[in-house]
């Protein structure tokens, strides 16, 4: 197939799309990366989650997310997101090899759990079945437009689910019925590739970190936020007090841990009067000593340009007394 792209009419005709693309570049939609959909806990948490964003730029709608969870069932957490990454990766390379895939996917439990490096015990699979239910059972109401389209959505993120198992959980055959807002954000491309080691990051808190850097960093040379905003975008509901520990114990962990370290290795061993860093895959984040603010580095500049740069950003920073939330 060739041509236009595949629109919402069209495609959601198809018969269902089978997952095939093992090497498929993550996804994930760019509102779940900049905004908090998801709790950073796994225990269960049933309380309703209100979440209002005002852009600084006029022209952007405000932002409004309610999570409304069923009891005894919780909300959806930051690791139930990898079914979303995992089907959004699987549609964008079905659309990019001149397909028209339907937003129901069809998905073998074995490959998904191999896919985003999780285990194949039987737990394992106990808690991918949790997952889909959590993300089908959640009620997601948001002002939120994809596609173009503007208006007051409500939605679980996959509207139905099938577990299929025949003979043992590793021939287990799963179909997700994808939400049409997610759907549609697929089809636009408001989607974001990540880094391919995305799954090794196992805390909530990093992978956070990590989804809103990509986000607003994005290929720009630097983009810095102040804590407050940080903790928001994040979804932390810890004090800001525990926040920011959390947030120094992550980065020091981040700098040491050669898991971590991407193409500025060497960067991110050596030692800096200006604080705490450390490499998130691709990005290199900088905690100034009375931490302020957060700065996100893209790529290797050299320790020197970083350290000098960071002063002048904190500078900056403080006194324009702004959360810098599109960049500096």
């Amino acid at each position: 197939m060739s041509g236009a792209p595949p629109t919402l009419e069209s495609a959601g005709q198809l018969d269902l799309f089978k997952a095939k693309y093992d090497d498929a570049p993550l996804r994930s939609d760019i509102f779940s990366l900049e905004h908090p959909f998801f709790v950073l806990s796994k225990q269960r948490f049933q309380k309703v989650r209100v979440y209002e964003y005002e852009y600084k730029d006029k022209n952007k709608q405000s932002v409004r997310i309610e999570v409304i969870p069923l009891v005894n069932i919780g909300a959806p957490t930051q690791w139930d997101k990898d079914v979303l990454i995992y089907a959004q990766a699987q549609l964008t390379e079905g659309i990019k090899l001149g397909q028209a895939p339907s937003r129901t996917l069809k998905f073998n439990a074995h490959a998904f759990l191999t896919f985003t490096r999780r285990g194949v015990t039987g737990r394992d699979y106990n808690r991918l079945k949790a997952a889909l239910t959590r993300l089908r059972g959640t009620t997601i109401r948001t002002s939120i437009k994809t596609g173009g389209k503007e208006s007051i959505e409500a939605f679980g993120f996959i509207e139905q689910f099938k577990w299929q198992s025949s003979s043992g959980t590793e021939c287990a055959h799963i179909e997700i019925t994808l939400s049409e807002w997610l759907y549609r954000a697929v089809l636009q491309h408001q989607v974001l590739a990540l880094n391919k080691r995305y799954f090794e990051l196992g805390g909530a808190l990093t992978r956070r970190l990590y989804e809103i850097v990509r986000k607003h960093c994005g290929t720009q040379r630097k983009w810095a936020i102040g804590f407050e905003l940080l903790q928001r975008k994040i979804g932390s509901q810890n004090s800001a007090k525990n926040f920011k520990h959390e947030l120094k114990v992550l980065v020091d962990g981040l700098r040491q841990n050669g898991r971590h370290i991407d193409r500025t290795a060497n960067l991110s061993r050596a030692s800096s009067p200006c604080g705490q860093h450390g490499v998130l895959l691709d990005y290199i984040i900088w905690l100034p000593p009375r931490q302020e603010v957060l700065v996100a580095y893209f790529g290797d500049l050299g320790r020197d340009a970083f350290a000098n740069d960071l002063k002048r950003t904190r500078v900056k920073f403080l006194s324009e007394k702004s959360d810098a939330e599109d960049g500096l």
